[in-house]
């Protein structure tokens, strides 16, 4: 049932979130060049995802972090949810990098 659950509603959800946010975040990025909005966006696209997933998610210390400072933040990539949970539940701003070869298409 949990599959069935999962396959007709939350998959879809997520799906669609990601489509409709993603592109409200590029059109945004076209006109804000601060990246401020495009991440608001970003942000509530995470706590959709969230949301439509089920998932209870505790934070902890995020007293350690100084607004105005610089981080690099590593995911261990455990799941998809990663992105969506590092977007809604870290109060920063992000940048994300990826190695070059993840670039490359297998032939």
């Amino acid at each position: 049932m949990s599959k069935l659950r999962a396959y007709l509603i939350i998959d879809p959800l997520i799906v669609a979130a990601t489509l409709i946010m993603g592109t409200l975040s590029m059109l945004a990025s076209l006109v804000d060049s601060s990246g401020n909005l495009p991440h608001r966006i970003a942000r509530a696209w995470g706590r959709i995802l969230i949301l439509a997933s089920g998932m209870k998610v505790r934070v902890e210390g995020l007293e350690r972090i100084s607004p105005g400072a610089s981080y690099v933040i590593a995911s261990n990539h455990l799941s998809l949810m990663d992105t969506p949970l590092l977007l809604a539940r870290i109060p920063l701003q992000f940048r994300f990098l990826a190695k070059r070869g993840l670039l490359k298409v297998p032939s």
